[in-house]
């Protein structure tokens, strides 16, 4: 049998990474690896999301360590405790200064630069390099900036935010321009991207995937269904994730208020809407609106596989017309029943797969759609869920992103024209 060849040398610029529980950076890395690229990481003295640096790290310092066979390169980083916007945009500034100088160091052998834009910030140091030593740099852009940073609140001021959106505006252009490739995971955004100026053979599509070992088909064992004391002829539809103002769950609190008496929503995870949909599930369906505190990734696929089916949703901001969520590959690639209240790209992507769709904000419509799911009969659920891995395997698995993004970083370290581009 002939043997892979390597692809080639990828210096990775991450500010989050392994031990920090931020999955995607880790499964790009894995999957680069797979594909037999040699990935060193440079990233950030491990503090997400408290703020607080792990034990056996100074942030103040420089250092390298061995993890899972990575050769890594910690810079040093303000870490930022608390929501402030100022001591937030630190943190990402102080990392991407403090970088500059290991990423010129470490990318003198690599063929290829593979930011990893989540914050946008992440791309400075590969930029500094590509105007003094020519280095070569993909952008695999997860959050479209400065959109994401402005849309969700999180500078109050209206004077600040609209300073700070054009400060932003400037830099993130610059980080385009001076990129041999963006990667995108949605859609919209390579359209977004070149009504902004970014040429088209630039801009790939590069979906996401989900933890392929973690989130796939499972057995039921009615364990939750017991625990919820529920019986055979109640219908459990389940929502695993943040519970905020972006997911818009006191629609979907509303509509299962209006759907049949056998219907139930669990609600799995933390946020600081939680108070607030209590409130609102005692007063609509107390008795059928649960609430379970956030668990490990694995454990929320094996509560996924009790339900019947499971819920997407999220506000109606034109930030999400060109986002998806990585709910959207894991309920997929766990062979879910789904039903969505979305719109733009997850709604499209959605649709394809046979999901149940309605408006984000439309109770009845929502209400709708989950009452029809509820009365389908088994041979229809089991047919649903199949179409879900289906979709998903043929379209968002790893074997498609990660191979699309490892022809990109191909393309770019050996300066040839870039497959799949606008």
């Amino acid at each position: 049998m002939k043997p892979q060849r390597d692809h080639g040398r990828v210096l990775y610029l991450t500010q989050w990474f392994t031990p920090e529980p931020v999955a995607i950076p880790r499964w790009i890395a894995d999957a680069l690896r797979r594909r037999h690229w040699d990935v060193e990481v440079i990233t950030a003295h491990p503090n997400y999301p408290t703020g607080r640096v792990q034990d056996g790290y100074d942030p103040r310092t420089y250092m390298r360590e061995l993890i899972s066979g990575y050769q890594i390169s910690r810079a040093p980083v303000y870490p930022s405790r608390d929501q402030s916007p100022a001591r937030r945009m630190l943190t990402y500034i102080s990392w991407a200064i403090s970088c500059i100088p290991v990423t010129l160091w470490r990318c003198a052998r690599a063929d290829v630069v593979l930011v990893y834009s989540s914050p946008a910030t992440a791309a400075l140091p590969a930029m500094v390099a590509r105007v003094i030593l020519r280095k070569r740099y993909v952008l695999f852009v997860q959050d479209i900036w400065p959109d994401s940073v402005t849309s969700s609140g999180f500078i109050g001021s209206p004077l600040l935010a609209k300073w700070v959106a054009n400060a932003l505006s400037r830099f993130v252009g610059l980080s385009y321009r001076l990129s041999d490739a963006v990667a995108v995971i949605s859609p919209s955004a390579v359209l977004e991207l070149e009504m902004r100026g970014v040429p088209a053979g630039k801009l790939v599509y590069v979906p996401n995937w989900a933890d392929e070992t973690v989130m796939r088909p499972r057995a039921k064992k009615g364990t939750l269904v017991q625990e919820l004391g529920l019986s055979d002829k109640d219908f459990l539809l389940t929502y695993a994730g943040t519970l905020g103002p972006s997911q818009n769950l006191a629609t979907a609190i509303s509509a299962v208020s209006l759907a049949p008496g056998n219907v139930h929503l669990a609600l799995i995870g933390d946020g600081v809407a939680r108070t607030a949909l209590r409130a609102q599930a005692e007063d609509l369906a107390k008795d059928r609106i649960h609430f379970i505190d956030p668990v490990s990734l694995h454990e929320a696929s094996e509560l996924m596989a009790e339900a019947d089916a499971q819920l997407i949703s999220l506000a109606d901001d034109p930030l999400f017309h060109m986002t998806m969520p990585s709910k959207v590959q894991s309920v997929l690639a766990s062979g879910s029943v789904v039903v969505a209240a979305v719109s733009g790209d997850a709604a499209e992507v959605l649709a394809d797969a046979g999901a149940w769709l309605a408006a984000p904000g439309d109770v009845q419509q929502l209400s709708d759609a989950i009452s029809e799911v509820a009365a389908l009969r088994d041979s229809d659920l089991a047919a649903a869920r199949a179409r879900s891995r289906a979709y998903y395997e043929e379209n968002l698995s790893e074997v498609v992103g990660a191979a699309r993004l490892s022809a990109v970083l191909e393309s770019v370290a050996t300066n040839r024209e870039i497959e799949y581009c606008g």
